[in-house]
């Protein structure tokens, strides 16, 4: 380990150290994943900066957590119900089944102990990590939570009226985009 890449730590210094990315790339980002407010891994992964199964299969050693291929999942068996569509978005973590007060959830960076932790507080159960690949990640969360957004999408240009039971029209409220 040289000097020069000795002042990272943790996550960016073993993807460093492994090669998955170079220490100039390392800088730009985590000072623009920072700025943008957006984890590490998925900025690396969306700025083509590291391979997204390369920087899974590292992680998944790296913190002992099994490496899932999320092409191999069946999405019937999602359970959707479990953690809140916002919190699923935010973090960009995905439930994948529940086995007793366990909920097994896949996220592209073990490291993110605020998605952890929400999720366990959101549903009530023990998280165990599951590392995946950021790029499948992303797809298969919008396919997954697409049609939650078509219904939503489907209001964009009703007006609802709530009407007053004593008749007075000038009571009459409308809502417009929910």
């Amino acid at each position: 380990m040289s000097i020069a890449t000795s002042k990272y730590g943790g996550l960016a210094q073993q993807l460093i150290s492994d090669g998955v990315v170079s220490e100039a790339n390392m800088k730009t980002a985590q000072i623009e994943s920072q700025q943008q407010q957006i984890g590490l891994v998925p900025y690396l992964v969306d700025n083509k900066l590291a391979d997204a199964y390369q920087l899974a299969q590292m992680l998944s050693q790296a913190f002992g957590d099994p490496l899932f291929d999320l092409d191999a999942l069946n999405v019937d068996v999602i359970p959707k119900d479990l953690v809140d569509e916002k919190i699923v978005r935010k973090f960009n973590a995905l439930p994948l089944f529940k086995r007793g007060q366990r909920l097994f959830v896949a996220l592209s960076d073990p490291t993110r102990v605020d998605a952890i932790d929400a999720i366990a507080f959101n549903s009530r159960l023990s998280i165990e990590t599951i590392v995946v690949e950021e790029n499948k990640l992303k797809k298969r969360i919008e396919n997954i939570y697409a049609d939650t957004m078509q219904s939503f999408d489907s209001f964009s240009d009703n007006d609802l009226s709530v009407g007053f039971e004593d008749g007075d029209e000038d009571k009459e409220l409308s809502l417009i985009h929910i």
